[in-house]
C-alpha cells in the first residue's frame, strides 16, 4: 500500500512537470539563477514544510517553478503543489509511511529537471 501511494504521488508530480511548459526561444538565452540549489528553509518559512528534507527541497524548487510558469499553466502547477504538500504531510505524520518519503521526494525533485520552468 505504501509503495502504491508513493508511486501515485510521484506519478502525479511527473504529470504536472510538463504543465504550462512553453517553448520560447528567448528562454534559452536567459542567464541562470545565481543559486539554483533548493533551500528547504524557504519552504519551511512559508509554512509549507513536510518535515522531510527531500520533500521540503522539492517543494521549495517546485514553488519557484510555479512562479516561472506562464499564466495558462499556473493553476495546474499550483494544484499539484498543494496536493503533494497535503499528501506528503499526511504521510510524514505516520511513522509507517514517513520512511518512504525521502526516496519518493528525491525522485520527484530529480524529475523537475525536465521542466524548462524549473531550470
Amino acid at each position: 500500500m505504501i509503495k502504491v501511494v508513493a508511486t501515485l504521488l510521484l506519478g502525479m508530480g511527473l504529470v504536472v512537470v510538463g504543465a504550462g511548459c512553453e517553448s520560447k526561444p528567448e528562454a534559452a538565452s536567459k542567464p541562470a539563477a545565481a543559486d539554483s540549489k533548493p533551500v528547504a528553509a524557504a519552504a519551511a518559512a512559508g509554512g509549507d514544510s513536510v518535515g522531510v528534507k527531500e520533500c521540503d527541497d522539492y517543494l521549495a524548487k517546485f514553488k519557484v517553478c510555479v512562479s516561472k510558469t506562464p499564466d495558462v499553466g499556473k493553476p495546474a502547477m499550483q494544484q499539484a503543489y498543494d496536493a503533494n504538500l497535503q499528501m506528503w504531510k499526511q504521510l510524514a505524520a505516520e511513522p509507517a509511511t514517513k520512511g518512504t518519503l525521502p526516496s519518493t521526494c528525491k525522485q520527484a525533485f530529480d524529475a523537475l529537471a525536465s521542466n524548462p520552468n524549473c531550470k
